[in-house]
């Protein structure tokens, strides 16, 4: 043994070698050497030993139950066969910069939080409140400043093709008499708003049946079958006053930027980016601010019926007439088939809805 060389075999561990050249792993042992930052490694079969330096390396963490290692050139790897890193790897003098001895002291403590159980669980609940407060405030409030920092004909080309698709597929030419649609929209400038660019679009609504919605380009969609449904036309205008809170509140805008955050969160979390599994909880989670726009939007249409001086009546009349032409709010007495049917529907439940409305008054 060379006497210069000052090895501290009673200090050797235990390692994997990989010399880059091939998969084959050989066993062998890594020891310090007396020149700090230099270690020793030692393979069965070989007579020599090799000396590295530990700044030409980079030191992988360990994972889980995984041993961390030490990475060289051309692909040579040193995988160590313990989870705690031995003192020696530590530099002891200053001949390394501050920085990179701080790099390898936080590794070495997260190396034993990451073999920890108790950590493991801590991270986990870290990570489930983090991602319940982004969800619940965070993404919602970006999407909203977003939304309203963006032009307001942002989402134009994509309320041009949704109407496009639903008069191919859904939607047929109103039969209304033009007398009567001009009155309409009269009556919307004259109580809802006067903006030109809200413009109203009749359509017969086919299995939509009695429906009012608005576009992304802030144009709304009335079905012929509303408005042979309303007892009068306060009843109709509430319904608009509903829709146009959609478009002034910047839901479509608010939405869209909404469902691909949550795509994105979901790719960073799960580390998956299959469409199918990414795209159905975003859209479960996506319900939730649905429920939300809508009953903003009947804030907004609360707020302008009592600026207008419109009955307030008349929203409750018309949602309890659109329920009862949909079938009503509860089958029978299936609670499990109401409460499923509650979850996932965009609407919050009509009583609720009435009873935050009256409950404004």
């Amino acid at each position: 043994m060379d006497s210069k060389q000052h090895r501290h075999l009673k200090q050797a561990i235990a390692i994997r070698f990989f010399d880059g050249q091939s998969s084959r792993e050989r066993q062998g042992r890594m020891y310090p050497s007396d020149d700090s930052g230099v270690i020793w490694v030692d393979l069965e079969g070989d007579s020599d030993a090799q000396s590295f330096r530990l700044k030409d390396g980079l030191i992988r963490a360990a994972i889980g139950q995984t041993p961390p290692m030490i990475e060289f050139a051309h692909d040579v790897c040193i995988e160590l066969l313990q989870m705690d890193l031995p003192d020696w790897l530590t530099p002891t003098d200053w001949t390394e910069s501050r920085l990179a001895w701080l790099k390898r002291m936080w590794l070495s403590r997260i190396w034993r939080w990451e073999s920890s159980p108790r950590w493991i669980l801590v991270s986990v609940v870290v990570t489930i409140i983090f991602a319940v407060l982004v969800l619940q405030y965070g993404i919602p409030l970006i999407a909203k400043q977003t939304a309203y920092a963006l032009p307001e004909h942002t989402l134009d080309d994509l309320g041009v093709s949704t109407l496009a698709t639903l008069d191919h597929d859904t939607l047929k030419h109103s039969e209304l008499p033009i007398s009567r649609r001009i009155e309409i929209r009269e009556e919307y400038k004259h109580w809802i708003s006067a903006n030109p660019e809200r413009e109203i679009i009749f359509r017969q609504g086919g299995k939509l049946g009695p429906n009012a919605f608005a576009l992304p380009d802030g144009r709304i969609v009335v079905t012929d079958e509303l408005v042979n449904l309303v007892a009068n036309d306060y009843e109709l205008l509430a319904v608009l006053a509903h829709e146009t809170g959609h478009i002034e509140r910047r839901h479509a805008l608010r939405q869209s930027i909404t469902n691909d955050s949550l795509k994105a969160l979901i790719i960073a979390v799960t580390g998956n980016t299959t469409s199918l599994l990414n795209e159905t909880p975003a859209q479960l989670v996506g319900l939730t601010y649905s429920r939300e726009f809508e009953r903003e939007a009947d804030d907004y249409a609360y707020e302008l019926m009592v600026k207008k001086e419109l009955p307030l009546h008349y929203f409750s009349d018309i949602l309890l007439r659109l329920e009862t032409v949909g079938g009503g709010e509860n089958d029978g007495n299936d609670s499990l088939k109401n409460g499923l049917k509650n979850y996932i529907s965009t609407h919050p439940p009509t009583s609720e809805r009435i009873a935050r409305f009256e409950g404004h008054s």
